[in-house]
């Protein structure tokens, strides 16, 4: 599991004065992007290796309310996944300090050739790190 401290601010609140929906799956993305950074797959490596990040579903469960100032982790986990890596499925649990469950999101995507414009593998050198 991989976790990333999430603050919530003015910008990811909706007219109610909680978070709109949609903040919630870019806390998700957020997550992501640093676990791939934190294992080298960062933005040169990405352009490097021809790679580009696609998503093919995401999907959220709320569970409780989540308000301005709350402090959150955003604990990510690979849920499924090639065996090349070429296609993968990422859950983002946001519990909130208290330890309570905020939000489940589920993200499934993959790398694609972004000179082909197709689904490619992960280099092996990031498979496993």
């Amino acid at each position: 599991m991989f976790c990333v401290p999430i603050q919530v601010q003015w910008l990811h609140l909706d007219p109610n004065s909680h978070v709109r929906h949609s903040a919630y799956f870019d806390f998700g993305a957020y997550a992501r992007i640093v676990l791939f950074d934190s294992l080298g797959l960062n933005r040169s490596a990405l352009q490097h290796h021809k790679l580009g990040i696609i998503l093919f579903r995401e999907e959220a469960l709320f569970k409780r309310e989540i308000v301005f100032g709350d402090i959150m982790e955003c604990h990510v986990c690979v849920y499924k996944a090639t065996q090349d890596f070429s296609r993968w499925g990422f859950s983002h649990d946001l519990i909130k300090s208290d330890g309570t469950l905020m939000a489940t999101i589920f993200s499934d995507g993959g790398f694609i050739n972004t000179d082909l414009r197709k689904l490619t593998q992960l280099p092996t050198e990031f498979i496993g790190t």
